[in-house]
C-alpha cells in the first residue's frame, strides 16, 4: 500500500513539474493581460527578452495566447539555428542588395531608395535583426510617418523598400518562407498602408494634365528654342523624358513613320549614359503623327547639311552606352535626333530651363511626364482601346494604363455634361425609311410601339 501511495506522490510531483515548466516564462501583468520572456543566444550575445504584444500588435489576453505565442518563438529560434538564419541585422541585407541587386535596377529606384534608407530607415532599424521585426513594428512605423506630414504616396514608397528588402532576403535564405509570408503575402496578416485621407485620396487618383489652351502656350515658349522636337515626343507619342534623349535616328523608319523606343538617357556620376528602357514592356514601335513627321524631317535635313567647323565641333560629346550587359561603350559624337542648332546634345536637363521659362511667361508649373499624361488621356478621351493605348504607353500593369480611363480630364467632364444635357422629357423621334417606297419620314416612339403591338396581335 505505502508502494503505491509513493508512486502516486511521485506523479504528483512530475506533473508539478511540468506544469511549472509550461509556465516558464510566463508573467501576468498588472492590467491583467499576459507576457512571455525568452533567453537565447544570438550572434554570439546572449538576448534577455519580454514580448507583451503578438505581431499584429495585440496584447496576450490569455495565459494560454502567450505560452502558445512563448513555444511558437522558441521553435522558431532553433529552426533558425539549425538551418543558419540567425545573426542578420537589416542593414546586412541593405548592403547585400547594393552588392548583388541594385547594380541591375534603374539608377534612379536606387537612388530614391538610398535615400529612404539613409535619412529614415538606417537609424530606426538598421541595427534591427530581420526576425525579429514583426508586422506590427513596421505598420506603427508607417502611421508615425503618415501622421508627421508625409503624403501618403511617399510613405508608401517605405513599404515598397521594406518588401524589396525582405524579398530579396529571402531569396538569399536569410529569412524563412513562414514569416516573410505572414509579413507581406497573407492577406490578412501581411503589412498594410495607414488608412488614407480624403485630400490624399483626391490626389492619388488625380492625373495631372495640360488643357489645349495650355499646350498651346507650352508649344509657344518650345517652338522658340531647340527643344521643340523633344516636347511633339512628349505631347503627341507620350515618350517618358529619358526615352525621349535617348532617341537616334536609326530608331525612326521614314517608310512606316514608326519610332523604336528601347533605351533611355540617365545622369550617373556627373555623366550622361544610355540604359535600357524601365521595363521589357516599356521598348515598343509607336506610331508618329505627320506633325511630328515633318518636324523630324526639317530636323535631319539641319543636321546632315551643317556646313560649318563649329557645328562638327560640337557634336562630339562623349555618352556611355550601358545598354550592353556590363560592357560599357563610349560614343563619341553620337548621331541623337535632339541636338542644338549648333550641334551641342540636348539632355534632359535641356527641360529644365524651358520650365523655368514657360512659368515666368505663362506662369503654368511645367512637368515633361504630364506631357505623357495628357497625350494618355487624350487617347483615353478618344474611346481608343485600352490595349493600344497600354502598348504605346510601354506600361507593365494594365491597371496603371486604366487609370486614364477613370480619370476625370475637362474634356472627359465635358463630353458628360453634352450627354447629360441631351435628356428630356420630350418623346422620342425616329426617321424611318418606306420598304415600298423609299421614301423616309419622322415618325414618334409611340406609333413605332402601337405598330409593333398590333403586328404581333395580327397573325402571318
Amino acid at each position: 500500500m505505502s508502494e503505491l501511495a509513493d508512486k502516486l506522490v511521485a506523479l504528483v510531483k512530475e506533473a508539478d513539474c511540468m506544469a511549472k515548466n509550461a509556465d516558464t516564462g510566463l508573467k501576468q501583468l498588472p492590467n491583467g493581460n499576459w507576457a512571455y520572456r525568452v533567453t537565447y543566444t544570438w550572434d554570439g550575445k546572449k538576448r534577455d527578452t519580454s514580448i507583451r504584444l503578438d505581431e499584429d500588435g495585440q496584447p496576450y489576453k490569455r495565459k494560454a495566447d502567450a505560452r502558445r505565442a512563448r513555444d511558437k518563438k522558441l521553435l522558431e529560434l532553433r529552426t533558425h539555428k539549425e538551418t543558419g538564419l540567425t545573426g542578420c541585422r537589416l542593414k546586412d541585407i541593405w548592403d547585400c542588395y547594393l552588392q548583388k541587386d541594385a547594380p541591375a535596377k534603374a539608377p534612379a529606384t536606387v537612388k530614391k531608395y538610398s535615400s529612404l534608407w539613409n535619412r529614415h530607415i538606417k537609424e530606426k532599424f538598421g541595427d534591427r535583426y530581420i526576425n525579429e521585426l514583426t508586422v506590427s513594428d513596421i505598420n506603427v512605423y508607417l502611421c508615425e510617418l503618415y501622421n508627421s506630414g508625409l503624403s501618403w504616396k511617399y510613405v508608401e514608397s517605405f513599404l515598397k523598400l521594406f518588401n524589396k528588402l525582405y524579398k530579396f532576403a529571402y531569396s538569399e535564405e536569410k529569412i524563412d518562407s513562414i514569416r516573410y509570408n505572414r509579413m507581406f503575402v497573407d492577406k490578412v496578416t501581411k503589412i498594410k498602408m495607414p488608412g488614407i485621407s480624403q485630400e490624399d485620396y483626391e490626389q492619388c487618383g488625380k492625373i495631372e494634365t495640360y488643357n489645349s489652351y495650355e499646350i498651346n502656350q507650352i508649344s509657344k515658349v518650345f517652338g522658340q528654342g531647340d527643344c521643340y522636337t523633344a516636347f511633339l515626343f512628349g505631347y503627341m507619342c507620350g515618350l517618358r523624358i529619358a526615352e525621349t534623349f535617348g532617341l537616334m535616328w536609326d530608331d525612326y523608319n521614314w517608310e512606316t513613320h514608326q519610332i523604336t523606343v528601347c533605351r533611355q538617357m540617365a545622369r550617373e556620376d556627373g555623366q550622361f549614359c544610355l540604359r535600357l528602357v524601365k521595363t521589357l514592356k516599356s521598348s515598343r514601335v509607336i506610331d508618329v503623327p505627320d506633325i511630328l513627321h515633318e518636324d523630324l524631317l526639317q530636323k535631319i535635313r539641319q543636321q546632315k547639311r551643317h556646313p560649318t567647323r563649329e557645328y562638327q565641333m560640337r557634336a562630339t560629346e562623349m555618352v556611355l552606352d550601358k545598354t550592353k550587359n556590363k560592357k560599357v561603350v563610349k560614343i563619341y559624337g553620337g548621331d541623337f535626333i535632339n541636338r542644338k542648332a549648333n550641334g551641342e546634345l540636348l539632355t534632359t536637363n535641356s527641360i529644365k530651363y524651358y520650365a523655368c521659362k514657360i512659368k515666368k511667361e505663362t506662369g503654368i508649373d511645367f512637368r515633361y511626364h504630364a506631357l505623357r499624361r495628357t497625350h494618355l488621356t487624350f487617347l483615353a478621351n478618344q474611346n481608343i482601346p485600352a490595349v493600344e493605348v497600354m502598348n504605346r504607353a510601354g506600361h507593365k500593369k494594365f491597371e496603371t494604363t486604366m487609370k486614364y480611363y477613370v480619370n476625370r480630364s475637362e474634356e472627359s467632364m465635358k463630353q458628360l455634361m453634352d450627354t447629360l444635357n441631351n435628356i428630356t422629357t420630350e418623346e422620342q423621334v425616329y426617321e424611318i425609311t418606306d420598304a415600298v417606297t423609299g421614301q423616309t419620314r419622322l415618325v414618334k416612339e409611340s406609333e413605332l410601339i402601337m405598330k409593333k403591338n398590333i403586328g404581333a396581335l395580327i397573325p402571318h
